[in-house]
């Protein structure tokens, strides 16, 4: 079995690290984008909001109207369910 590279042109190799560097790079980024992200959210909660209620308002916010619909309908099915079951106030 060869290894990768053994009997790979040099384009090759050069173009698997330069997609390796970009995917490391990319998922730096990433964190610091979470840890960013995780301070607004502390930051929020300091200034008194409630942030399980943020958290959904962005999730929300950032769905597309079918995705909306998609997740009404389903909230009403289980809403159904629930009521059939005695189990919805």
């Amino acid at each position: 079995m060869n290894n990768i590279g053994d009997n790979s042109a040099p384009q090759a190799r050069e173009k698997l690290k330069s997609i390796i560097a970009s995917i490391v790079h990319s998922e730096r980024e990433k964190q610091a984008s979470a840890t960013d992200i995780s301070e607004l959210y502390v930051s929020a909660k300091e200034d008194g909001f409630n942030v399980a209620a943020l958290r959904l308002a962005v999730k929300r916010s950032m769905e597309t109207p079918t995705k909306r619909e998609d997740r009404k309908a389903i909230e009403d099915f289980a809403d159904q369910y629930l009521s059939a079951t005695g189990m919805l106030d």
